[in-house]
């Protein structure tokens, strides 16, 4: 059975990527790396609209539990590295609050960080700051 179930888990996933590819094609999605998106907001409004009502239900609820379990998976690996890094004495915790354990551990771990990312993470910063 266990065989059965993966090879069929294996043609669904080369489908949904044919899918995905002549979706692509097509002009209805566009692809940036492993992200897909819909080209415009009236297609996904189209698209959307298609869908009956009993099967956008299961479609938010699908999405919902996978966004819960992913951050489920990304607080407990955020919180395993915070546990690491304080054992290896970059940061110092406080109670709840981390902090970095001197100023130039700050700087230097901020170097590492691709300028790219970097601007992501004052947004990230600034947008739960506005919370």
């Amino acid at each position: 059975i266990g065989d059965a179930l993966l090879k069929g888990q294996q043609v669904m996933l080369c489908n949904m990527l044919e899918e995905l590819d002549a979706a692509t094609k097509g002009g209805i999605i566009d692809r940036a790396g492993p992200i897909y998106q819909f080209s415009h907001d009236i297609v996904q409004q189209t698209v959307y609209g298609l869908i009956l009502v009993d099967r956008q239900k299961l479609l938010h609820k699908t999405i919902g539990d996978a966004l819960l379990k992913g951050q489920q998976v990304m607080l407990c690996n955020m919180l395993e590295e915070l546990d690491a890094a304080t054992k290896g004495g970059i940061i110092d915790r406080a109670g709840p609050i981390y902090q970095f354990s001197h100023d130039i551990v700050q700087q230097t771990v901020y170097g590492l960080i691709l300028v790219d990312r970097q601007k992501l993470l004052h947004k990230t910063i600034g947008d739960a700051l506005l919370k």
